[in-house]
C-alpha cells in the first residue's frame, strides 16, 4: 500500500490500540477533522509492522511499549494515549519522548486534532539546537500534561470536577476526616421537573441552566469543599468539618440561590402554562426547583461502611425521599431512615389554571 501513496500529497496516520473500538472512533474522527489525512487502523497484535506503512504520525497505547523505538525514526510524531482515569501513563509516555499525549474515550477523541498539531509542531522543534527553544518545547509539553489531566477530571460543561475526581477526592476526605474524629457531609443535588424544561426551551437553554448551578454551587459552598457534576442533572457536594445541621442551612441556601438566579428565573418566565401543567409539583407549579438528600459520617448507621460509595449511597437514598417530597425539599439520612427536614418553594409560583 505504501508504494500507491503520494506522500506528497497525503499525511499518513497510524492508530494501534488495545481497545479497537476507541481507535475506530479515533480514526473516524481524525478523517472528518484533519484535510489530506490518510489513516491505517491496526490491531494491538500488529503494531510491530507500523514502521513498514512509513506513517507521518503514530498514535499508540503508551502500555504497548513501542514509543522509544518509533522515536529511532526520523519524522514520524508520535503521540501516546492511556486511559483516562488512571494516573501515571502520561508521566511514562513523557519520560520515553512521546510528542504528545491522549487520553482515551470520548474526551480523546475530541481533542485529538489539537494534540496532533503539538505533536507535529514538537517535532518540528525537536530539530532546532537552541537551548531556548528545547526549554519552550517541554514548558509546553508540561502544559499539554496539565491540561490533558484537567480534562480527565472534570465536566466539560460546567467545569466541576466529574464523577471519577470526585471519587477518588472523596474516599482520601473520608480517611481524612476519620483520622481528626471530624465529621463530614455529602449533598447529592437532583433538579426537579428538568426534562421537561430542557425538552420545552431547547437543549442549549438546559445547559445553561446546569451551568446556573455550578455558579449557584461555587458562590454558597466554601472553597475547601469539593463540587462535582455527578451526571446528567445531579451533582454532589462535599463538605468536609461540617455537621448536617449546618448542611441543613447550606442545603436551604443553595435551593433559595437557585431559585434567584437570572437564568433560572428567565426560563420560568418563558414557559407557558402547558408545559407548567406538566411539571407542577403538588398543586404549586414549579418550572425548575431542586431536591437535596443528605449524608454524614457520624449519621450513618454502626454498621456501615463509612467509604465514598458508602457515603454517596446514603446521600442518594435520602435524595429519593427529597423527591418524593414534591420538590424543593431537602432530605437527611439518619440511623433509622431518610426524613425530610426543610421545604423550599420559589417565592412566587404560579397558580395551577
Amino acid at each position: 500500500m505504501s508504494e500507491t501513496i503520494d506522500k506528497s500529497n497525503l499525511w499518513r496516520v497510524v492508530i494501534t490500540s488495545k481497545d479497537q473500538h476507541f481507535a475506530r472512533r479515533l480514526a473516524d474522527h481524525a478523517r472528518e477533522a484533519i484535510e489530506g489525512i490518510e489513516v491505517i487502523v491496526l490491531a494491538a497484535s500488529d503494531a510491530g509492522s507500523i514502521v513498514d506503512l512509513e506513517p507521518d504520525a503514530v498514535i499508540c497505547d503508551e502500555s504497548l511499549g513501542f514509543i522509544s523505538k518509533l522515536l529511532q525514526y526520523e519524522g514520524v510524531a508520535v503521540v501516546a494515549t492511556g486511559p483516562a482515569g488512571r494516573r501515571g501513563w502520561i508521566a511514562r509516555a513523557v519520560g520515553m519522548g512521546a510528542h504528545a499525549c491522549l487520553p482515551a474515550g470520548p474526551m480523546g477523541i475530541a481533542v485529538m486534532p489539537m494534540v496532533m498539531a503539538e505533536a507535529v509542531a514538537r517535532l518540528e522543534l525537536k530539530h532546532m539546537a537552541s537551548i531556548d527553544e528545547l526549554a519552550n518545547v517541554n514548558e509546553s509539553l508540561a502544559e499539554q500534561v496539565k491540561m490533558l489531566e484537567t480534562l480527565a477530571s472534570s465536566d466539560p460543561l460546567t467545569g466541576l470536577a466529574n464523577r471519577r475526581a470526585l471519587q477518588e477526592s472523596l474516599g482520601r476526605t473520608i480517611a481524612e476526616t476519620q483520622r481528626y474524629g471530624e465529621d463530614l457531609t455529602c449533598l447529592m443535588i437532583d433538579l426537579d421537573g428538568f426534562k421537561p424544561v430542557n425538552d420545552a426551551l431547547g437543549h442549549a437553554r438546559g445547559d445553561r441552566i446546569l451551568e446556573a448551578v455550578a455558579d449557584v454551587l461555587k458562590m454558597v459552598t466554601r472553597e475547601s469543599d469539593l463540587i462535582a457534576r455527578y451526571g446528567g442533572d445531579e451533582f454532589v457536594v462535599v463538605m468536609p468539618r461540617t455537621d448536617a445541621v449546618t448542611a441543613e442551612l447550606v442545603a436551604e441556601r443553595i435551593i433559595e440561590t437557585f431559585h434567584q438566579h437570572e437564568t433560572v428565573r428567565n426560563a420560568h418566565e418563558e414557559l407557558t402554562d402547558d408545559l407548567m401543567r406538566r411539571v407542577h409539583r403538588d398543586g404549586r407549579r414549579v418550572p425548575c426547583s431542586m431536591s437535596i438528600g443528605m449524608a454524614s459520617l457520624r449519621g450513618m448507621k454502626p454498621e456501615e461502611e463509612r467509604t465514598s460509595d458508602g457515603v454517596l449511597m446514603n446521600a442518594d437514598r435520602a435524595l429519593a425521599v427529597a423527591k418524593e417530597g414534591g420538590g424543593g425539599c431537602v432530605a437527611h439520612e439518619r440511623e433509622k431512615a431518610p426524613v425530610i427536614v426543610r421545604s423550599i418553594m420559589p417565592t412566587k409560583t404560579r397558580e395551577a389554571a
